[in-house]
């Protein structure tokens, strides 16, 4: 193939709008920050791959049905691999819960379950006042391009709080999680799996059942 010829393919390539075969396009920036058409690209079992790997990048939509909470408790080690898999796990969620509570965040993982869970419309004025209104007493952090008026609820629709999900689902993945799995818990956890031992105790002692413990006559 001679130069002129090679010319040519770069020519009409640029002018088609396309790159010449073999040469990579370059990736276009939506106004919501995501790459355009960069997730489309890759079927869905890569993308599940990818964030099992830790990418770093906020993910564009949200967990499949199949992340679900299982009631069947997978290993602590498991819990490491992917946000995504320790949502899969009901014990995993109770830990992850109880570390997001001594980080004062914990409406983020309750919200996050209340939009998993709303399928009745009726339940959108509770989901709204708890953690979206501006009274709420447990509201979770959403920027201003993701805050929704009072109005929504005359119109509601299953996918009303999809963008303030996705929102939230983003903030626990990228940055509580990434904590989680180094905390002193999650270390705990795993001790007590690798010597045969039951997880941590989450449940508060009372003062009482202190009392009943210390010797008599004191």
């Amino acid at each position: 193939m001679d130069l002129l010829h090679v010319l040519g393919l770069l020519v009409t390539g640029a002018e088609g709008g396309g790159c010449p075969l073999g040469w990579p396009r370059p990736s276009v920036a939506s106004p919501g920050g995501f790459q355009a058409g960069r997730i489309d690209l890759f079927p869905l079992s890569e993308l599940n791959a990818s964030r099992a790997r830790g990418s770093n990048h906020s993910v564009n939509s949200l967990p499949g049905p199949q992340s679900t909470c299982s009631s069947s408790q997978k290993s602590v080690v498991s819990w490491a691999e992917s946000f995504e898999t320790l949502l899969q796990d009901r014990v995993a969620v109770t830990y992850f819960t109880e570390f997001l509570k001594k980080e004062f965040s914990a409406e983020n993982v309750y919200f996050w379950q209340a939009c998993e869970r709303f399928q009745q419309i009726p339940e959108a004025r509770r989901i709204y006042d708890e953690f979206l209104s501006s009274h709420s007493v447990s509201p979770v952090n959403i920027d201003k391009q993701a805050w929704i008026g009072e109005d929504v609820l005359a119109t509601p629709s299953p996918d009303m709080f999809r963008i303030q999900q996705l929102q939230i689902f983003n903030l626990m993945k990228f940055d509580s999680y990434t904590r989680f799995v180094k905390s002193p818990l999650y270390q705990a956890c795993l001790r007590a799996e690798s010597q045969g031992q039951p997880l941590p105790d989450l449940r508060p002692h009372s003062r009482t059942a202190r009392a009943s413990r210390r010797p008599q006559g004191r």
